[in-house]
């Protein structure tokens, strides 16, 4: 068996787009938020959330999250950036695709 110079493949756009939807997504919720829920629905429906693992936390179980978030649900964060409402699945979409 020859060993030669053996090179790693080269990264694709996929490999990228791959290593892009591997990212955790936060969703800042409440019970009984109308838009929430639609947003939710909004963002689950979206191919660009394949493969990344969703975290929903109801902010009402925390007076600090309550202060920040309160007026801004529903939230959605990857790493330091956020989306505040309001969005529509197109914003969301391309927020999504733009990290």
């Amino acid at each position: 068996m020859t060993k030669g110079n053996q090179r790693k493949p080269k990264k694709t756009k996929e490999d990228q787009s791959k290593r892009k939807k591997m990212k955790e997504i936060v969703f800042y919720t409440t019970q009984h938020c109308s838009l929430c829920e639609a947003a939710m629905d909004a963002l689950l429906s979206l191919p660009e959330v394949q493969g990344s693992s969703l975290r929903t936390i109801d902010i009402a179980l925390d007076d600090a999250l309550m202060a920040q978030y309160g007026a801004l649900i529903p939230v959605v964060a990857v790493g330091a950036s956020q989306l505040e409402a309001p969005f529509d699945q197109d914003t969301l979409r391309q927020w999504l695709q733009n990290l």
